[in-house]
């Protein structure tokens, strides 16, 4: 039978299964069925596979319009993501050396402060 595992597994014979990314597919006994981890999912042989992405292509030109926009808009949600993530990094960055600064000028006041007046 084949069996994906989401996390990695000793099996009853004591060797480890690893688990590669979002699951590797094993191959193993009927009688290890019982014993599987909850977490494990059985692949049934005659199950049809279903393609993730269709590979059709579109018959009328609004169709196709459609489909550009959609990855028009894909694009532009993709490029928003990473301006977001690069405003998030720089705010980071700023606000550390905001940070280092505020701890330098406590420590320059510090150092006045403790001054020893003769």
């Amino acid at each position: 039978m084949e069996v994906l595992l989401k996390r990695n597994w000793f099996n009853p014979k004591g060797s480890r299964m690893r688990v590669v990314g979002k699951g590797t597919v094993h191959t193993m006994p009927e009688e290890w069925r019982d014993v599987l981890p909850s977490t494990a999912t059985i692949i049934e042989e005659d199950a049809p596979v279903v393609p993730l992405i269709s590979s059709k292509e579109p018959d009328t030109f609004s169709e196709m319009n459609k489909l550009q926009g959609l990855r028009r808009e894909s694009a532009e949600a993709i490029q928003e993501d990473a301006t977001l993530e690069a405003s998030k990094k720089e705010q980071s960055r700023r606000n550390r050396q905001a940070g280092a600064a505020k701890a330098r000028a406590a420590k320059l006041q510090k150092e006045i402060d403790n001054v020893q007046v003769d």
